[in-house]
């Protein structure tokens, strides 16, 4: 039974607000109920800021 109303709430909350709040930590809040919800591209590997080169923008490993 909780499930099947956290269905209708989430159905709900999709349809009939439109305030959603930036993502933070992977997800995303509804501005109106406050209900969370999961960022849809969070699953992509992050990229990694240390395998590239400060300087000139070259990968690490390439700019030995």
């Amino acid at each position: 039974m909780k499930d099947l109303m956290n269905r209708i709430e989430t159905i709900w909350c999709e349809q009939m607000h439109s305030s959603v709040m930036w993502p933070i930590h992977g997800k995303y809040r509804c501005g109106k109920c406050m209900r969370e919800y999961a960022v849809p591209f969070e699953a992509v590997e992050p990229i990694s800021l240390h395998a590239v080169s400060r300087r000139d923008g070259v990968p690490a490993r390439l700019a030995a």
